[in-house]
């Protein structure tokens, strides 16, 4: 887990975990545009020389949390660790979901 401060200047935490040879799981809690905080699992895909690439709409991608609290240090590092306390089941979750694609 990394807590850091994004380009815009808001707290933002992240998570990666390797499901398989091409696909990554991020987990990413942050500030959002309306100035809430979300946390969101996303499937990346691994391309040719380092690139990620994830499709909106056939990708695996959940929202796990929100606040409409303001966002500070603390609360996105709360939030984000309450969120990779069920990773196991979002591993699976996203596993079940290419599983059934390929179906």
């Amino acid at each position: 887990m990394k807590v850091f401060k994004n380009i815009r200047n808001h707290w933002q935490a992240t998570s990666e975990l390797s499901l398989d040879e091409s696909k990554l799981l991020n987990i990413v809690t942050m500030k959002t545009y309306s100035g809430g905080i979300l946390t969101r699992a996303i499937v990346m895909h691994r391309e040719n020389r380092g690139v990620v690439s994830h499709s909106p709409y056939s990708d695996y991608s959940k929202v796990i949390n929100e606040s409409k609290a303001r966002c500070t240090q603390k609360l996105v590092t709360d939030l984000h660790i309450e969120a990779i306390k069920g990773l196991d089941d979002l591993k699976l979750e996203a596993m079940h979901h290419y599983t059934m694609q390929r179906g």
